[in-house]
């Protein structure tokens, strides 16, 4: 009988110590790995999540939480709203290179998940995890960029109580507009249903007019949401910044997207009042 108690035991330690694993940032330019239940969250700090872009089913997604010049790195504009934020809050930033890297999902067979799912359910276990180890879910703000972007959108809309709130920029996850095959298309529709009828929602969302990937007229569904905040960013918006016009996807990587650190450092600030 004391055996069988000392396996139990065991076990449910080692469910306990397989926490997520995170890289934390001590400054904007490096971070540390560490693990959930390593991190300190008794003065239930501001956290802000960062989850990259993603490459195709069958590609690895890559993950450089250190760079900035890249779509799967933590871009600069982050980095800066983490500083202004820092100068009147006790705050975290980390990068979650989330644990799925490649998916078997072939478009045609429904029973293999998607990436873009597998992903979000990552996310979503990072944020219980977090909950669980004495975070306040009131002061989780999920950013994303690209997939990561859409990852963020759909976590928010699965567990409204898991985080406050969403900085969704450039969201996309199902290839280029023009070159779409049907399933991924029936795919995105599916997935835009379930954000669309979550009733809880507080985002701030960035679309380039003439991003590839998604434009204003692929994410009008957003306007439709309440507490949706949208910022689309087109070709004089760009002209006025000094920033380079193509790829737009990737433009929130160059240092003129930095200025809308004022503005999403904002939304954190008024979502905790």
């Amino acid at each position: 009988m004391r055996i069988k108690f000392l396996f139990v035991l065991s076990f449910v330690l080692l469910l306990v110590s397989c926490t997520s694993e995170v890289c934390v940032f001590e400054n904007t330019k490096t971070c540390i790995n560490q693990k959930v239940s390593d991190l300190d969250l008794e003065k239930k700090p501001i956290i802000l999540i960062y989850l990259p872009g993603s490459k195709q089913e069958n590609e690895p997604d890559p993950c450089y939480p250190e760079e900035n010049n890249n779509g799967f790195g933590v871009p600069n504009v982050v980095r800066q709203t983490y500083l202004k934020l820092k100068k009147n809050h006790d705050i975290k930033l980390i990068a979650f290179c989330a644990p799925t890297k490649v998916s078997n999902f072939d478009g045609i067979n429904s029973k293999k998940k998607p990436k873009i799912l597998l992903r979000t359910e990552d996310l979503i276990e990072l944020l219980k995890q977090l909950k669980d180890h004495g975070a306040d879910p009131e002061k989780i703000f999920l950013i994303g960029h690209s997939a990561g972007a859409w990852s963020t959108l759909l976590a928010k809309a699965k567990n409204p109580n898991l985080a406050n709130g969403v900085i969704a920029i450039a969201p996309a996850f199902a290839g280029k507009q023009m070159f779409r095959p049907k399933i991924w298309e029936y795919l995105r529709n599916s997935l835009i249903d379930i954000i669309t009828q979550a009733d809880d929602f507080n985002a701030l969302v960035f679309i380039f007019e003439r991003d590839e990937f998604e434009n204003k007229d692929s994410m009008s569904f957003l306007w439709e949401m309440k507490n949706v905040k949208i910022e689309v960013i087109n070709g004089p918006i760009l002209q006025a910044l000094n920033c380079p016009f193509v790829p737009m996807h990737n433009i929130p990587f160059d240092n003129c997207f930095d200025i809308y650190a004022d503005k999403m450092a904002a939304f954190i600030e008024h979502s905790q009042k």
